[in-house]
C-alpha cells in the first residue's frame, strides 16, 4: 500500500500522541476536536467532455456534468460500540485498523481516477474522504490521506481537480495493535470534499464563494459507557459556468440513525442553512436515506425543500441503487439494497441524464476490490436560471 510512514516526528507532538494515548487507554476513548476550513480562492474548471464552448446557450445554459461519490472509510465501526472492556475495545479499533489497511484506498484510487476519467465532472462531491493516522510511542507512524491519494491518482490519470470546500467532520482517536508498529494512537478524521476541474481558462467555471460547517445535530453512540459524537457536516461552492451562477453543496447525513430523528433534523438544519439562498441548486451527497422508500429526511428535502430527484427525473423505471457492496468489497454479485447517493436540483436547473457508477466488475482493482462499498451517481444538469 502507497501510504506515508515516518520514522520520527517532532518531539512535542510525539508527546501530545502519547498523553492522548494513555487517556485512551485508562479511559478508552480520546475526543479530538474539528475546526472549521477556511475558504480559498477560486479556481477555474472546464465544461463536460464533448460539450462545444456555447452548447446549451439557447436552452438555458450550458449542461454541467456532476458527480457525487462515497469513498468509504474501509471498514465497519459497529463492534467499536459493542465493546464492554478496554481490551475489546483495543481488539475492535485493532481489527478496523486491519480492515482499513486490507481495503488498499491507493489501488481503489486508481479505479475511481478511472470512472472520474470517463466523464470529466466538472465538480464532484465526495464523502468519507478520512484521514488516518497512526503513532507509537517511539513516534513512528503511518498516514493515510484519502484526498492526497485520490488527487495523486487523478493527476496520474492525467486529470486536472483541486480541493475546495474540505468539511472536517468526525475526528477520534483510540488505542489499536498495528502489525509494524505495535501499540499506537489510531486517529480518523472524516471530511466531506468538492473537487473542482482546472483544466480550462476560469472563464468557464470560476468558484465565487465556499463554505463548510458543522450540523448542530449529531449523533452519540457509546464507547465503553462514554458518549462518542459523530459529528457530520457540508460544504458548498458559489460557482459561475459561463454566464449562469449557482450553488454546489454536498453533504452526508448520519448513517446510525434507523428511526431518521438525526437526519430529519440535519435535513432541516441544511435547508435553514447552505439552501436558504435565491441561487440555483445543485445538492448531493451520501444522505442515508432511502429515496425508493421516501425516507423520511429524503421526503423532508423534497417536499419542505422544493427539490427534484434527477434519478427518479431521467431514469423513472430504474430502482437506481446505491448501497452497499459487501464491507470487505470482495463481493462478486451486486446486490445493492437502498438508494442513498442522490443528486437534487432546484431554482432554474434541469435535469438531463443520469446514470450509476461502481457496478461494473470490469472496474475494480487487480485484486478484486470494489471502489467503495457505495455505488455512485453522474449526471448532467442545465443551468436554465440567469
Amino acid at each position: 500500500m502507497d501510504v506515508r510512514m515516518d520514522s520520527g516526528i517532532e518531539g512535542a507532538r510525539t508527546g501530545r500522541w502519547w498523553r492522548v494515548l494513555a487517556f485512551a487507554l485508562a479511559a478508552a476513548l480520546t475526543l479530538g476536536t474539528v475546526g472549521m476550513a477556511e475558504a480559498a480562492p477560486g479556481r477555474g474548471a472546464g465544461p463536460p467532455p464533448g460539450v462545444p464552448a456555447g452548447a446549451g446557450q439557447a436552452q438555458g445554459g450550458p449542461p454541467v456534468t456532476v458527480m457525487t461519490r462515497n469513498l468509504y472509510l474501509g471498514s465497519e465501526l459497529g463492534d467499536l460500540f459493542a465493546a464492554g472492556s478496554p481490551e475489546e475495545l483495543v481488539a475492535a479499533t485493532s481489527e478496523v485498523w486491519a480492515n482499513v489497511l486490507a481495503s488498499d484506498f491507493p489501488g481503489r484510487a486508481e479505479v475511481l481516477a478511472r470512472e472520474v476519467a470517463a466523464d470529466r465532472p466538472l465538480l464532484i462531491g465526495l464523502q468519507e474522504v478520512s484521514r488516518f493516522e497512526a503513532v507509537n510511542e517511539q513516534g513512528a507512524s503511518i498516514t493515510i490521506d484519502f484526498l492526497e491519494i485520490l488527487l495523486d491518482a487523478l493527476a496520474d490519470a492525467g486529470l486536472s481537480y483541486e480541493a475546495v470546500a474540505i468539511a472536517p467532520a468526525f475526528e477520534g482517536t483510540l488505542p489499536a495493535i498495528d502489525p509494524t508498529l505495535g501499540l499506537v494512537a489510531a486517529t480518523l478524521l472524516d471530511r466531506d470534499v468538492i473537487l473542482v476541474r482546472t483544466d480550462v481558462p476560469p472563464a468557464q467555471l470560476t468558484v465565487l464563494d465556499e463554505q463548510v460547517g458543522l450540523f448542530d445535530a449529531a449523533l452519540a453512540l457509546p464507547v465503553l459507557g462514554e458518549p462518542l459524537r459523530i459529528d457530520r457536516g457540508w460544504g458548498y461552492v458559489d460557482v459561475r459556468v459561463r454566464n449562469r451562477e449557482f450553488r454546489f453543496v454536498n453533504s452526508h447525513f448520519e448513517a446510525f440513525d434507523p428511526g431518521e430523528v438525526i437526519r430529519v433534523q440535519q435535513a432541516r438544519e441544511l435547508l435553514a442553512g447552505p439552501l436558504d439562498t435565491d441561487l440555483p441548486v445543485v445538492l448531493l451527497g451520501d444522505f442515508n436515506s432511502n429515496a425508493n422508500a421516501r425516507g423520511l429526511a429524503y421526503g423532508i428535502l423534497i417536499d419542505e425543500g422544493g427539490f427534484e430527484d434527477v434519478w427518479s427525473l431521467t431514469n423513472p423505471d430504474d430502482p437506481g441503487l446505491t448501497c452497499c457492496h459487501d464491507a470487505d468489497l470482495r463481493n462478486e454479485e451486486v446486490e445493492l439494497r437502498s438508494r442513498i447517493d442522490l443528486i437534487l436540483v432546484r431554482d432554474g436547473v434541469r435535469a438531463l441524464e443520469s446514470r450509476v457508477i461502481g457496478i461494473d466488475p470490469a472496474l475494480r482493482t487487480p485484486d478484486g476490490l470494489w471502489p467503495s462499498d457505495h455505488a455512485g451517481v453522474v449526471a448532467r444538469v442545465m443551468i436554465t436560471a440567469r
